[in-house]
């Protein structure tokens, strides 16, 4: 599923490279298409640092640490890119 989500975007920024001032698509269209690329990037980053996240609060949990501040800042910084990513 991975894959197939990052063909999908690469096939869109190859789209996204090729469209110029004289494509038939007006440019209201290209600009939605862009957005849209450019949030689906943004998604697809988002996913990948949410688990990197999971991955190290499971990593802490694990080797038994019983520092919990530190995984508090890491669910922290998960939440706040979440909802900046989501604001745009």
């Amino acid at each position: 599923m991975a894959d197939e989500k990052r063909n999908l975007i690469e096939d869109m920024l190859m789209l996204r490279v090729k469209w110029q001032a004289d494509s038939e698509y007006p440019p209201k269209i290209q600009a939605a298409w862009l957005e849209a690329v450019e949030r689906a990037i943004a998604a697809e980053e988002n996913q990948r640092l949410l688990i990197t996240a999971m991955e190290q609060i499971m990593e802490i949990s694990v080797k038994g640490a019983r520092d919990s501040e530190k995984i508090l800042e890491i669910a922290e910084q998960a939440v706040r890119r979440v909802k900046y990513i989501s604001s745009k």
